[in-house]
């Protein structure tokens, strides 16, 4: 490895469709610790959350649009998905602060 490069990965365990939904507003009567411990939360969560905005038939049904929207608020996507999502950033973080 050239020391001005660095590939890193983070294995997420959970799809992409749940940071999608940390990054919103869910219905109220959601529980956030139940979509994370769910085996199927893009089927159970993500999906029907799509169809209630309309965004089924839009590109990546619904996923394009909602991503944006949810990249708004990393925040608190990297506050709820701190395993996946804030592990990896710092470990981004710590290569940049390393000495060269």
């Amino acid at each position: 490895m050239k020391g001005d490069r660095l590939f890193l990965a983070e294995n997420a365990w959970q799809e992409i469709e749940v940071w999608v939904l940390a990054g919103h507003d869910l219905p109220k009567e959601w529980n956030w610790q139940t979509i994370r411990a769910e085996i199927h939360p893009k089927e159970q969560y993500f999906e029907p959350f799509a169809n209630q905005r309309s965004l089924v038939n839009s590109p990546g049904q619904g996923r394009k649009l909602l991503a944006e929207e949810a990249a708004q608020r990393y925040s608190r996507i990297r506050t709820l998905c701190r395993e996946d999502v804030a592990d990896l950033e710092d470990r981004i973080y710590a290569w940049f602060d390393r000495p060269i």
